[in-house]
């Protein structure tokens, strides 16, 4: 039996449409992302690469017109209410914009590539700017008016405008994103070797002697959770209860970090009072300050120095860039 996995919708879609957006291919600055994969950028170039798609291949672009053409034409859709779409969205600061359309109607006229995002004299979008979070891109063949109800066939012949044909959707990770909020099992053998109870849930274990040190070159930290509740979180990670204690977790962390470093700062290390984001954006406390800035829209350095003397200010802003309150309200209403 194949285990393939296939979307199954409620209506036909001509085989054309269906199987136009597989051969698209996501760029970001110099790396590629076939559809349904991820590809992970460099935090540093993250805010400034050129984010485009290629609609096929160079020598399948006519092919792939014609496809789009004759499979909206064969379901008799007219070519003014269909078109080609492209979304940008981050799931972490509920951000989703309309980054592209084009009307079947305007194929004549469609590039073999288009620039999303990075275009020249064009303000960056928020959604390309969150290094911590990342983003997703969808591709989508999507109806743009309602059809006349002369063509519907009930339950077979899509008729909605907003209704998708087809989709293809890529992940873009960053290093933050991916080393940052990553917890490790706490299994018995590391609850003996660090001297933890069997009910403590979370612990930081701080590796290195340098909160300040390139978060690269060595172990700043390592995040130890419960290995029963990571099992749990991952079986239920859609539910409401799960989306709460995944960002208790973060909020947990960055409050470790946070006071890690405010309790660090004493005459014998002075000086760090006084360095700058700039130079400090390649530790652990840099990501932390990208983090929560960039979700509250605050100044990086600002944030730091809320970080160094007043870190409770600093847990608070965290709490606030995770969305804790609206996901915990949510885990406690009655399902």
């Amino acid at each position: 039996m194949s285990s393939e996995r296939r979307t199954f919708r409620p209506f036909d879609v001509d085989e054309r449409l269906e199987r136009a957006l597989e051969g698209t291919v996501l760029r970001f600055g110099d790396l590629t992302c076939k559809a349904g994969q991820a590809v992970t950028v460099d935090d540093g170039t993250f805010a400034l690469g050129t984010v485009s798609l290629a609609w096929a291949a160079a020598d399948g672009f006519s092919a792939f017109k014609s496809d789009l053409s004759a499979g909206a034409e064969s379901m008799g859709i007219d070519s003014r209410q269909v078109a080609l779409a492209v979304t940008a969205r981050s799931s972490g600061l509920k951000l989703h914009e309309l980054v592209f359309e084009q009307s079947f109607a305007d194929l004549g006229d469609l590039d073999p590539s288009v620039v999303i995002e990075g275009a020249a004299g064009v303000s960056r979008r928020a959604v390309f700017l969150a290094e911590t979070h990342g983003a997703f891109v969808d591709a989508y063949i999507v109806l743009t008016q309602d059809l006349e109800p002369s063509l519907r066939r009930v339950g077979m012949r899509p008729s909605r405008a907003g209704t998708w044909l087809a989709r293809a959707s890529f992940r873009v990770r960053t290093t933050a994103e991916r080393e940052l909020f990553r917890p490790h099992p706490l299994d018995a053998e590391n609850r003996r070797r660090l001297g933890l109870g069997a009910e403590t849930l979370t612990f930081v274990e701080f590796d290195g002697d340098d909160l300040l040190e390139r978060f690269d070159e060595g172990g700043v930290l390592t995040y130890w959770v419960d290995e029963e509740l990571l099992g749990m979180l991952d079986a239920q990670r859609a539910s409401p209860q799960a989306q709460y204690l995944q960002r208790r977790l973060v909020v947990d962390l960055i409050s470790a970090i946070v006071h890690a470093l405010a309790g660090s700062l004493d005459d014998e290390h002075g000086e760090d009072r006084h360095r700058s984001y700039d130079e400090l954006k390649d530790s652990i406390v840099g990501r932390v300050v990208r983090y929560v800035s960039s979700a509250a829209k605050t100044d990086r350095d600002e944030v730091l120095k809320l970080c160094r003397e007043r870190p409770e200010v600093a847990v608070a802003m965290a709490e606030d860039a995770v969305g804790l309150r609206g996901a915990v309200l949510k885990s406690m209403v009655l399902q």
